[in-house]
């Protein structure tokens, strides 16, 4: 098997082992260590995944429900803002903001929004289920 085809389907088998974990509920090292499988192995796909954006960056193990949340597989996560004043990326239109998002799985955006348009994206977004 060629190098490049062994890679791949290395980082198949460790998507698949590390989604099972995620969803399974545990801690990273007693789920791996009742696999057989060596922790630093499973640290290093996970940064290895990290970095080519296949796995999310922030992964913390998986979100637990705590008492009086809805339900357990409905997690509540906060995004960390920087706000920082540009003097290379200046809008245009004094009514425009530009905003760039990190997603949870590495991928980045960049939106720029005219006067107004911040309130539609947001309803969007809430909308989404």
């Amino acid at each position: 098997m060629a190098n490049g085809a062994w890679r791949r389907q290395q980082r198949e088998n460790w998507l698949g082992r590390l989604r099972e974990w995620s969803r399974s509920g545990e801690a990273l090292k007693p789920y791996m260590s009742a696999h057989g499988v060596p922790l630093w192995q499973a640290h290093r796909w996970l940064r290895m995944l990290q970095r080519e954006g296949l796995w999310p960056a922030t992964t913390q193990g998986p979100a637990r429900a705590t008492k009086g949340s809805q339900c357990a597989s409905q997690s509540v996560r906060f995004a960390r803002v920087t706000l920082t004043e540009s003097t290379a990326e200046k809008p245009e239109n004094s009514g425009s903001l530009i905003a760039r998002l990190i997603l949870k799985n590495g991928r980045r955006v960049r939106l720029d929004l005219a006067e107004g348009q911040l309130a539609r994206v947001l309803e969007m977004l809430e909308a989404v289920p």
